[in-house]
């Protein structure tokens, strides 16, 4: 797979409240059918998310190489949240892209990050 379409939006607790993090933590039904919004949205074409106690994470290949509305994605994420609350996930999301992307899923799945 070519990685330069591989995207990761992070929230974690090392930029907001751990409540705020609970706010993207979903039940299995809840976050299919938001991988189905992201499809259905034009935004990824793949998708899967990593929930921990102190992290959510959304990991998706994109369409195509434009840079990614991090405001849409959460928005298809979680549509049930506020204005505010949007704003504010989205300027505390960090974004990795393509080999960036990798080496930061590296770090998650062996607990260096």
């Amino acid at each position: 797979m070519e990685t330069a379409l591989l995207r990761v939006v992070a929230i974690t607790h090392q930029r907001v409240t751990l409540d705020t993090v609970g706010r993207f933590h979903s039940d299995p039904a809840s976050m299919r059918a938001a991988g189905l919004r992201l499809l259905d949205n034009g935004l990824a074409s793949e998708c899967f998310f990593i929930t921990t106690c102190n992290r959510a994470e959304l990991v998706f290949v994109a369409v195509d190489e434009r840079p990614s509305i991090i405001r849409d994605v959460l928005c298809a994420w979680k549509p049930d949240l506020g204005k505010e609350q949007l704003e504010s996930a989205a300027r505390a999301a960090v974004v990795y892209e393509g080999d960036e992307a990798v080496r930061h899923l590296m770090s998650v799945a062996s607990s260096l990050e």
